[in-house]
């Protein structure tokens, strides 16, 4: 991150056991009887417990891996985004194997290892995709998991605040409460510093055929937009899972989380999921669930626990020695990820970016004392511009989009033999005008692993593909609980991606995975509003039935 820290206190405050239902303490916590054990205290597990914990007459515990981290620049500070991954001390620091289509290389995967999980380490942009691409879920067995029955709860999880500045959008200033959320625990708003090579930025997009989108939420998410983010603009900080849902359950007597605590197995009776077993600080206990146990791990960590408790593929568990409860193959298969390709270009004098607080110390030095005292300037900002695609806007013609759609490379595309479905749709999204097949993120700095030069200033192209073909996986290779996961995603593994740049749980009773590893398809933007609103619908379901 190119943004200077150099005037920020560092400083970890790690705490445990002074808020109301919170605990570092692995034997107070296991003996306590809970109604529901959520493993994995981040985006989606605090929402789901929290959203459980209403009700009085049900015990909620969560078992979280890493720390609470409730006062640190390096999250809170929307302007220092990317600055706590790749550290351990908030950072699981997992890894790809290398990946032979690009250059061999091992990439990371960041994920958070602190109570918020990656939503205190992502970069805060808090969109939704299009509609087609939610109702299309309902193809994979998913019934009720529709635009029109899914955005209601994006719209639970959300507070919208309307825009502080003016904006070179030309956003409304009034939020539309038909599909945006007021009231939700998350803080989403718009930036308070917009560069001045935004405007030519826009006009060269919309020259392009990229027509601005001033109502991303509705369902129509194609287009450039000013992308809101997951900022509280009364106090400037980024508002994830920890300052929001833990904070309005973190007083009921019936709510529960265990900090520093990594859950290693699921325990069952049969087919019955009945307690999680969790090692602290070098010892081992068990905790039981009276009844579900609900698995927010993570699309990286969850597959990795079932496979440690039983379930997934039977030879790949006969293989290490693991008693079979369930052969499901597909755990741990069909791995989405947006794999993105950045380039930096440095821009003639006379704009402003954000390297001005690299390279003017004493202005960076005026731009944090604002930020600490009231919230607000450069520190209190992010990227904001974001465009998705269709392939028509990225291939220029029609008769570009059909030759595409029906080359040769389309027809011999290889997807898992198990994922016809998900074929099927990603060919007939190809000329959908209302899908956004690649994304660009316009960054008003570098974002170059080659050092910036001295008194420049860049503008920064982000571009990824939304829909990859490709399909990696994601399995264990060792009974050791707190060894990483092997992780493949087989980037660029499809010539469809490549050219663009240039399961669920079945069998078992009271277990559940409430993540983003329940998405069939990926979607054309980014995924935390879709996981709060994943936790919110799975909580109303779990409720329900109990």
């Amino acid at each position: 991150m190119s943004i200077s820290t150099s005037h920020l206190l560092l400083g970890l405050s790690i705490v445990g056991g002074i808020h109301a239902g919170l605990t570092t303490d692995p034997v107070e916590f296991a003996g306590r009887q809970y109604d529901y054990v959520v493993v994995g205290g981040g985006t989606a597990g605090l929402a789901v417990a929290s959203r459980l914990s209403e009700n009085p007459n049900k015990v909620v515990g969560v078992i979280e891996a890493g720390p609470h981290i409730p006062n640190d620049p390096l999250i809170y500070t929307p302007g220092l985004f990317g600055a706590a991954q790749s550290q351990p001390a908030y950072d699981w620091m997992l890894s790809t194997v290398p990946q032979p289509n690009a250059n061999g290389r091992s990439l990371l995967m960041p994920r958070g290892k602190v109570l918020g999980g990656s939503s205190a380490l992502n970069y805060m942009a808090y969109d939704r995709g299009s509609k087609l691409e939610y109702d299309a879920w309902g193809l994979f067995g998913g019934s009720g998991w529709t635009w029109n029955s899914f955005y209601p709860w994006l719209k639970k999880a959300e507070n919208t605040m309307a825009p502080t500045v003016s904006t070179p959008f030309g956003d409304p200033n009034t939020i539309d409460t038909q599909y945006q959320g007021t009231g939700g625990p998350i803080q989403k708003s718009y930036n308070v510093f917009y560069s001045n090579i935004t405007s030519p930025y826009l006009s060269t997009l919309n020259n392009l055929g990229v027509p601005t989108n001033t109502h991303p939420d509705s369902g129509d998410a194609t287009g450039v937009y000013n992308c809101p983010m997951s900022v509280d603009r009364s106090t400037g900080k980024r508002s994830y899972s920890a300052n929001t849902y833990f904070t309005l359950a973190q007083n009921r007597p019936n709510f529960h989380v265990l900090t520093g605590a990594e859950a290693t197995k699921v325990l069952f009776n049969g087919n019955v999921a009945t307690a999680v077993k969790y090692t602290s600080g070098g010892s081992n206990y068990q905790v039981n669930a009276n009844l579900e146990v609900i698995l927010s791990a993570g699309s990286l960590k969850t597959p990795q626990l079932l496979e440690l408790s039983g379930i997934g593929k039977q030879q790949l568990l006969q293989n290490l020695g693991i008693p079979v409860v369930k052969d499901l193959p597909g755990v741990g298969e069909n791995l989405q990820d947006h794999f993105f390709i950045a380039n930096s270009f440095a821009l003639k004098p006379g704009f402003t970016t954000f390297d001005i607080l690299r390279n003017d110390p004493a202005f960076a030095a005026q731009q944090q004392q604002q930020y600490n005292t009231d919230g607000t300037g450069l520190y209190a900002a992010t990227h904001s511009a974001f465009a998705f695609l269709n392939l028509k806007q990225l291939l220029g013609t029609q008769k570009s989009v059909d030759s595409f759609s029906s080359s040769s490379t389309l027809a011999n595309e290889q997807v898992a033999s198990s994922d016809e479905t998900a074929f099927d749709k990603l060919k007939s999204w190809l000329p959908d005008v209302k899908i956004g097949q690649l994304e660009l993120i316009m960054y008003p700095g570098p974002f170059s692993a080659t050092p910036p030069e001295p008194n420049t200033s860049y503008i920064s192209i982000l571009a990824a593909v939304m829909h990859p073909w490709g399909r990696g996986n994601v399995h264990i290779n060792s009974t050791v609980p707190t060894a990483s996961p092997v992780i493949d995603p087989k980037y660029l593994s499809s010539t469809i991606d490549t050219k663009l740049l240039v399961a669920v749980v079945y069998g078992t009773t009271n277990l559940r995975v409430v993540d983003a590893s329940i998405m069939p398809l990926h979607l054309a933007t980014h995924i935390q509003a879709t996981t709060y609103g994943i936790a919110e619908k799975a909580a109303a379901m779990i409720a329900e039935d109990n």
